[in-house]
């Protein structure tokens, strides 16, 4: 009965050369191992593109308070030197 199992030629096979069958199961760790961190690493992508964009736009408003700071500034300097005349 064991002759019929469709196994039974892949068992003999695995018993002459143990290696082939560790690199078989570690073959199938890595594939796992893959299959489940994919989703994870796209998170990560999804996060960091984000992340980029929030940058961008934090800079974007810097930059328009900075001009705002800079008018003032520039006004508030012509009006000192205005006083002094």
């Amino acid at each position: 009965m064991e002759a019929d199992s469709p196994n039974h030629e892949h068992d003999s096979a695995v018993a002459a050369d143990p290696s082939s069958a560790y690199l078989e199961v570690a073959f199938l760790f890595i594939e796992i191992y893959l299959s489940l961190n994919t989703g994870e690493v796209e998170e990560l992508r999804n996060l960091l593109k984000k992340l980029e964009v929030d940058k961008e736009k934090i800079q974007e408003e810097f930059g328009h308070q900075r001009a705002k700071m800079r008018e003032l500034f520039v006004q508030k300097e012509g009006d000192t030197k205005m006083e002094h005349f």
